[in-house]
Parts: structure tokens; sequence; C-alpha cells
């Protein structure tokens, strides 16, 4: 009677399991590539099937008279392996269809002596994508002092959300906004919106382009310098990933603003290794150009980082 009590429990407990996953795939779907549909129909039919052989292991239960208890558990035992699989799968496909995923990453140097230095770097990347449509967020800045004095302060936001109509391409839109205290600007924002394409995309390698119209308004700091300005402009854009280890991921991204009166263009090149869980180290280079630029202002600006990141 214990046994029969125990093997009964434990196929209960089973069935509670795969109630559990298929509801957690069930609310997942909503937001779900695809790829990722693909894999709740095979899980789900998976589930179908395993619960039906837990029933008849439930029937078996109430009609055996204990001769055959060795067998109903090795049964019981062998189902319960495979509830533990679709368990793991479908924790793996709640992981590849988080609503919100990206990184943050963070750097900082302190030099004290006959030079007193602070240096700061962050940068904050966020994505929410459903099956056609994909949003992204963009943060950085970055500030330096040397003996008490401001060297460096510059702050960039930008925000984009595409929607994609076939598998290749999309269209989208986008805003900037870009306030470096020691370029001879108050500020520059853009507003664009275009075609683009993926390009490539496969298990290691992602590389997008996008061009399209747009408008650029940059105000200067001081008008005896220059001039307010607002142009046209075309905006192009490409970013290229490539996961060329498990554990490290090379990026370079670009874009250009040209326009009648001014053209901008921004590099960002980075290597990202993982050295534990989420949590990578990133090495960057970013060179920002401008063609024409106030009065006792330089053309370019570069920056080269270390930084720590966490990915979510």
């Amino acid at each position: 009677m214990k046994l029969r009590v125990l093997q009964k429990t434990l196929a209960a407990s089973l069935v509670a399991s795969l109630l559990a996953a298929n509801q957690s795939l069930a609310e997942e779907e909503r937001a779900m590539t695809p790829e990722a549909s693909q894999k709740v129909e095979a899980l789900n039919a998976e589930i179908q099937a395993l619960t039906e052989q837990l029933e008849q292991l439930t029937s078996q239960i109430d009609s055996s008279d204990g001769s055959d208890a060795e067998e109903i558990t090795e049964e019981a035992e062998d189902i319960k392996d495979v509830a533990a699989d679709i368990a793991e799968a479908a924790a793996d496909i709640e992981e590849e269809t988080k609503l919100w995923t990206g990184s943050v990453e963070f750097g900082f140097v302190d030099t004290n002596g006959n030079t007193e230095e602070t240096s700061t770097k962050s940068r904050a990347e966020i994505f929410r994508e459903t099956e056609d449509w994909k949003y992204t967020f963009l943060f950085s800045s970055s500030y330096s002092q040397s003996d008490g004095i401001n060297t460096a302060e510059k702050y960039f936001l930008a925000n984009r959300l595409s929607y994609k109509y076939n598998e290749k391409d999309y269209i989208y839109g986008y805003h900037s906004y870009d306030d470096d205290r020691f370029s001879g600007f108050d500020y520059i924002t853009t507003f664009s919106m275009g075609y683009g394409r993926t390009i490539l995309d496969n298990d290691t390698m992602e590389w997008n382009a996008e061009i399209g119209p747009g408008y650029r308004y940059s105000k200067v700091d001081d008008e005896d310098n220059g001039e307010d300005s607002e142009e046209a402009v075309v905006r192009m854009f490409t970013n290229y990933i490539w996961d060329f280890a498990e554990n490290s991921t090379f990026t370079q991204g670009f874009n250009v603003e040209a326009g009648e009166d001014n053209t901008i263009s921004n590099s960002r090149t980075a290597l990202e290794v993982k050295v534990i869980g989420e949590v990578s180290i990133v090495l960057s280079y970013t060179v920002k150009y401008k063609e024409e630029v106030p009065a006792d202002t330089k053309h370019a600006d570069t920056e080269t980082a270390v930084t720590v990141s966490y990915s979510f």
C-alpha cells in the first residue's frame, strides 16, 4: 500500500511539473520569435505524449496487485527523466524570450600624486524584440577631471524602433541627442527614418545596414564662434557583430549623417570577453568626426576605454 501511494505521488508530481512547464510556455509565447514558437510546438507535443503515459501509469497503479511494482517504479523514473529534460528546455525558451535584454558598462580611473585625475565611462544598451518589432535604447556618458578642472563631459542618447516586413528587410525610425560640453556645441539632435536590411545573420555573425533621410539641429555654445544650424541629412548606418569564440565578441558600428552644411561620423570598435557568468571586460575605441566645427575646437574626438559589462 505504501509503495502504491508513493508511486501515485510521483505520478501526480510529474503531472504538476508538466502542467507548470506548459503554463510557462503559454505565457511566454506571446513575445516569441518564429524559431521559438516552433520549439514550443515541439515541446507541447512532448508534454502531451508524456501526460498520456502518466495517465496510463496511474491506471496501471490502480489496477496493480503489487507484483509489478518494480516495473512501474522504473517506468515512473524514466518518465521523470524525460519530464526533467522538458523542464530544462522550457527554461531555455523562457531565457530566449525575455521581453527586455541588454547590457550595462562602467569604467573608473582615479589617479593621485603629482597629478590628480579622475575619469569615468558608462554605457547602457537595452533591447525589446517581438516577432516583427524591435526597440533599441542607447545611453553613454564619459567624464574626466584633472587637478579639479573638468576636461571632458559627454552624454549621448539614442532611440530606435524598427519593423521587419520580411525576413531580411525592415523600416526604422531613429532619434539621437548628443551633448558634448567641450565640442563647441550646446547639443546636436537628429531625427531619421528609412530602410534597413539584415545582410548576414547566422550562428556567429550578424550584419545590418540602414539608410534614410533625416533632420538635424545643431546649437552652438557661443554664437560668437558660430551659428545654430538646421538641415536635411542622409543617415547611413551599419553594425557588424562577430562571436568569434565561445566567450568573445567583436563589434564594429559606423554611423554617418551627411548634410549640406556639415557631415558627422561616428565609429565604435569593441572587443568583449566574458570572464564569469554575465560579467565581461570590454575594450572599445570610439572616433567622432565633424567636418565643420566652431572656432577653437577640433574636428575629431577619440576615446579608448576599458569597462566592466553586465548582460541581462
